[in-house]
């Protein structure tokens, strides 16, 4: 293959380029640590490219990525990764989801108020 995962890793080749290179992602995962943050990530990120956004082995991966290495940066990666790509292929009744999602992670606030002008007609500097 010409891009054959395992020497790749091995001529020192970082695993990101060797996943982006790939010409099967599937065996560059397969060369991972099973259980490890880069597994999960990895994992993680094929199953996105080749599947539903809100597919149970998604999820479950999900929770077995959280449940093994805690809430991490990857992890929080790829949770915003698959809301946003789950938002365009939900029904307008779950959209509100990934808003929520959204407004919590970002910690959005839409509590602001309208000005209001004085009702008075005198100015209140000097004139």
């Amino acid at each position: 293959a010409p891009f054959a995962p395992l020497v790749m890793i091995r001529q020192g080749i970082s695993p990101e380029e060797t996943y982006a290179l790939a010409d099967n992602r599937a065996a560059v995962v397969e060369q991972l640590t099973p259980d490890t943050a880069e597994y999960f990530y990895y994992k993680g990120l094929h199953l996105l490219q080749t599947q539903d956004p809100d597919a149970p082995d998604i999820r479950a991966l999900l929770t077995a990525f959280e449940a093994k290495c805690g809430t991490i940066h990857r992890l929080e990666c790829l949770q915003a990764r698959r809301e946003l790509l789950a938002h365009s292929t939900r029904e307008d009744s779950k959209r509100s989801d990934t808003m929520s999602f959204l407004k919590n992670k970002l910690s959005l606030q839409f509590d602001h108020r309208k000005e209001t002008t004085r009702t008075s007609s005198k100015p209140t500097h000097p004139t």
